[in-house]
């Protein structure tokens, strides 16, 4: 007799739409029972799907805010459970061969933001109130900015605090600038981190002025240090003691296995350290052998 079908529902973030619905098109080929939907509205609408109990997963490119969490519990009297399935980041790319050797989020915003909100000079409009000298020091910086993909809202909001951006800021979509900051030695763009591109490199990143630079190494974007770097999630309704549904178990392996992970990298994404995936796939695991009475210690 054939499996039942059985539907597992995810909402939530949008940059990390594509990512979901990959791993639930190469999951379907092993669990053809299973039917999968992803409804990347917006990571807000993530703890709502939970609480509305509309939704199996909430991926989320931010940890829930406190009064996120707050709600879920009051419904269900215990926190939602989180899943951190990938690492995520932003370099600044200029031509290789501006000597800029590192910059500041105050001297990001100052270069982008239509009104910075950090104490800095309201506009950086030249080379030269970075620091470069000779040739560079009065030439005009192009400012890039890479609209309809995944980090632009992540951008906005993490280097403008929510602001618009200057009327002098080059508009763009997808990879399509990358060409023009190879070839454009006054460019800077906004990437991902773990994409590359001939003829640029990426710059050292500080929070603010007299703190440490940091590369965009993966250890950096792991560790935290690296200033434009953050973990995404997925989070589940589990009771304590208690699991998910097999079906939601087994996809949650799946996106923690090796296989699932190398889908993380094709999307532009760094995968998770893998004894991380493997203590959380241990933990998801451990609540099934409590539901089936291993009282064994």
């Amino acid at each position: 007799m054939p499996a039942a079908s059985v539907t597992l529902v995810s909402v939530g973030s949008v940059s990390m739409n594509p990512l979901i619905l990959t791993w639930m098109n190469e999951f379907k080929q092993f669990q053809p029972q299973v039917d999968l939907k992803a409804d990347g509205k917006g990571a807000e609408m993530g703890p709502l799907g939970l609480v509305g109990e509309v939704a199996d997963f909430a991926a989320m490119s931010r940890p829930m805010r406190d009064e996120e969490i707050a709600q879920f519990v009051e419904k269900f009297g215990y926190p939602p459970t989180r899943i951190t399935v990938a690492v995520d980041g932003l370099v600044l790319l200029v031509h290789e061969s501006n000597p800029l050797r590192g910059v500041t989020l105050p001297q990001i915003e100052a270069i982008y933001s239509c009104a910075p909100t950090r104490e800095y000079p309201r506009d950086i409009t030249a080379w030269g109130q970075l620091g470069l000298k000779d040739d560079w020091q009065d030439l005009a910086i192009v400012p890039y900015a890479r609209f309809g993909w995944h980090g632009h809202e992540f951008f906005k909001e993490r280097v403008l605090v929510d602001n618009d951006f200057r009327n002098a800021v080059v508009e763009g979509g997808g990879s399509s600038l990358f060409p023009p900051i190879a070839v454009d030695w006054r460019g800077i763009v906004y990437s991902a981190a773990f994409l590359t591109c001939q003829g640029t490199r990426a710059v050292p990143l500080a929070v603010e002025p007299g703190t440490p630079f940091f590369e965009p190494t993966y250890a950096n974007l792991v560790s935290g240090e690296y200033p434009l770097s953050r973990w995404l999630y997925i989070y589940v309704n589990r009771r304590p003691g208690q699991s998910v549904s097999q079906p939601a178990l087994d996809f949650l392996r799946y996106v923690l296995s090796d296989e699932g992970q190398q889908i993380v990298v094709q999307q532009g994404f760094g995968r998770i350290p893998r004894i991380l995936a493997a203590e959380q796939i241990l933990e998801l695991s451990r609540e099934i052998e409590n539901d089936s009475g291993d009282q064994s210690d």
